[in-house]
């Protein structure tokens, strides 16, 4: 009788063990695909700030391109209406 219940008893510690295991390796593969994740979206985000980056020098480059520009265009005005 005692070893049909320590029987029992082991066949539950071990299908709990079993049970255990597996969703302990389940929410380990589960982590690791979320980290995967993760790991390409900051990938993108950075890619898209460098970018984002780029396009910023390049408006910055010829709004001070368009500023010189336009002083210069002030310059000849001031002189062209000194001339008349």
């Amino acid at each position: 009788m005692m070893d049909k219940q320590l029987d029992e008893q082991e066949s539950k510690q071990n299908g709990i063990e079993d049970t255990l295991t597996t969703q302990i390796d389940s929410q380990a593969e589960e982590l690791k695909k979320q980290v995967e994740a993760y790991k390409q979206q900051t990938k993108i985000k950075q890619d898209e700030e460098q970018q984002l980056i780029a396009v910023l020098k390049s408006y910055k480059q010829k709004y001070q391109e368009f500023r010189q520009a336009s002083l210069q265009t002030k310059q000849s005005q001031k002189r062209l209406a000194k001339d008349i």
